[in-house]
């Protein structure tokens, strides 16, 4: 029997047009299933630097974006492995976003970040 649950998809949540990928938790080792999407968004500033430290002692550099979806009139913080060069409304494109909620919010993070290439004309 199914429990109800009253937690948005990704695709609920986002707006966006998901598609399932296949990840492994990087914490357990186990594959599983989740939804993604891949997006250009508008940046609204400069992306935030946050230093982790990984459970086994290993350091990671991981930004915060914060972004406005025009589209769907969202705005919302994604964290992406890399630093792009952003001043307020540069539009990126964040390809695999994945995200759920937490206790008390929730939390969005991509495999890339990109800035669009230019019309050629």
């Amino acid at each position: 029997m199914k429990k109800i649950s009253f937690i948005k998809t990704l695709a609920e949540a986002s707006g966006q047009e998901t598609y399932m990928v296949k990840l492994k938790s990087p914490r357990t080792g186990n594959e599983y299933t989740t939804e993604a999407f891949d997006a250009e968004l508008v940046a609204l500033g400069q992306p935030e630097k946050i230093e982790k430290v990984k459970e086994d002692g290993t350091k990671i550099t991981v930004y915060n974006y914060e972004i406005f979806d025009a589209l769907h009139d969202l705005g919302y913080r994604i964290q992406a492995p890399a630093k792009v060069p952003t001043k307020s409304y540069t539009k990126l494109i964040f390809k695999q976003v994945t995200g759920g909620s937490t206790g008390n919010g929730y939390w969005m993070k991509a495999k890339s970040v990109e800035v669009p290439e230019k019309d050629v004309k």
